[in-house]
């Protein structure tokens, strides 16, 4: 990494050759970042005319961060070229597959009553991992057998929680799971507890399943409806996303994901019925 303050926004050729004379010829990823104010501007990680992006300074500490918590230099390219893409999206670390609604999430969600409530709550949650995650979103956690563990909010168990070692993914399968895959194994570990949500975590990407049917604005199979934000790569704007859909009260029984989901289903079905009205 080399971090490095601007007076003022450095020229794209300006910035590619400091990031080039600083790398020297040699085969290893680089983030060049000059900092203007609460703006970063980040040069690579790698090729002949690595590409800039511009992202809020906390934003790039955090990526920073977790880039070098890498094992290796391979495994921190590999993070950097699956996190940068995500950072230049109307919801960088945010990624939805059918479960909500794009637009609520990008612009809806802030008018809310709650949402600055929640951003105050959130903001020192970003950057966190693993288990230390759960505990700061307001979980009690509990074992349920060797590779999942009850979420509770209050005095009730609401979801089941896998948390995947390196190397494992929610859909593959997994020794540790007797060959399901981590997520087929905690949603039959819901439906026998009877509980409506899974959560799957690994360090900072946490993911939500519904484990009932039908659920979500896709009306997808249950594993392929979920939503997974990254809490080193959010915007400090839009960390209340992660406390109205992740935290202990968004999950609780009439939570703020339950109330965000209502809001959605009235919207939609407001604009099905403009669709009707037109046709």
């Amino acid at each position: 990494m080399l971090v490095f303050d601007s007076a003022t926004e450095p020229k794209v050729t300006a910035l590619r050759q400091v990031w080039k004379d600083r790398l020297g010829g040699r085969a290893a990823p680089l983030l060049a970042i000059a900092l203007r104010g609460d703006v970063a501007i980040i040069c690579g990680p790698a090729g002949e005319d690595p590409p800039i992006r511009r992202i809020e300074a906390k934003q790039a500490e955090r990526l920073c961060i977790r880039a070098l918590s890498e094992p290796d230099r391979n495994a921190a390219l590999r993070f950097l070229h699956d996190a940068l893409p995500s950072l230049e999206t109307d919801l960088p670390g945010i990624r939805n597959e059918g479960l909500l609604s794009e637009h609520e999430l990008a612009r809806g969600a802030r008018l809310r009553p709650d949402w600055m409530s929640a951003q105050t709550r959130a903001a020192p949650v970003l950057g966190t991992a693993g288990i230390d995650l759960l505990r700061r979103l307001g979980f009690g956690i509990e074992k349920a057998d060797g590779v999942t563990s009850l979420l509770r909010t209050g005095s009730r168990d609401r979801a089941v929680a896998v948390l995947l070692d390196a190397g494992e993914t929610p859909e593959g399968a997994a020794p540790r799971f007797q060959n399901l895959s981590p997520v087929s194994w905690a949603l039959a570990m819901a439906d026998q507890r009877n509980l409506p949500w899974v959560v799957v975590v690994q360090g900072d990407r946490v993911r939500l399943y519904p484990v009932e049917l039908g659920v979500g604005v896709g009306r997808r199979g249950r594993t392929e409806t979920w939503i997974e934000l990254r809490t080193g790569l959010m915007r400090q704007d839009q960390a209340a996303l992660l406390w109205l859909i992740f935290s202990a009260d968004a999950l609780k029984p009439s939570g703020t994901l339950e109330r965000f989901s209502i809001r959605l289903h009235r919207i939609l079905r407001q604009r099905s019925s403009w669709r009707i009205r037109w046709a």
